[in-house]
């Protein structure tokens, strides 16, 4: 009588399993902070990119309408908020109000959360597209953007409006570290 031997199942033990598991699990521990940081640092570029898109919007508002038009920046301690206006007592197209209908007269708004906004309340841009400013003050304005868990070197943006309108961003090192 012939036996045939029986095949080993091409299946995994419950050993090799559990040492695949644990593998993992320490690849995820040390992957895990990692990933914070750059959710951290893409959530001050996002923000960067798009209050620097707002404060282009004021500006080129204001050289094609030739009339002043502001963008103001709000806070509440938890978010920031940037709004741009026409001047006061112009009716906004209710097509430009649709991307804020929350707030009348805003042509357009970002509200963003993390990040916390320290500069100015409020841009003004002229006919020409230069930053108006008071007798006291001919430099430029500054907006400091900053991750509010800030630790990384990515995670806080300097946007420097200078008088003539333009706009340049860098990285800072965290203010408030």
């Amino acid at each position: 009588m012939r036996y045939s031997s029986i095949s080993r199942s091409a299946g995994l033990t419950l050993l090799e399993l559990m040492i695949v598991i644990a593998i993992i699990g320490i690849a995820a521990t040390i992957a895990a902070p990692s990933l914070q940081q750059l959710l951290k640092n893409n959530r001050v570029a996002t923000q960067n990119n798009e209050l620097i898109a707002l404060i282009t919007l004021a500006k080129s508002q204001a050289i094609r309408r030739n009339q002043d038009w502001q963008i103001e920046f709000v806070s509440n301690g938890f978010a920031w908020s940037a709004n741009v206006r026409p001047p006061a007592g112009e009716n906004v197209d209710p097509v430009d109000d649709a991307g804020c209908p929350e707030i009348t007269g805003v042509i357009r708004c970002a509200s963003l959360q993390g990040v916390s906004l320290t500069g100015p309340e409020r841009l003004t841009f002229n006919n020409r597209g230069f930053l108006e400013q008071g007798p006291d003050n001919w430099g430029a304005e500054i907006l400091t953007l900053e991750h509010r868990g800030c630790s990384g070197n990515r995670q806080a943006r300097e946007i420097e409006v200078l008088p003539t309108g333009q706009v340049t961003s860098r990285t800072i090192a965290c203010p408030s570290g």
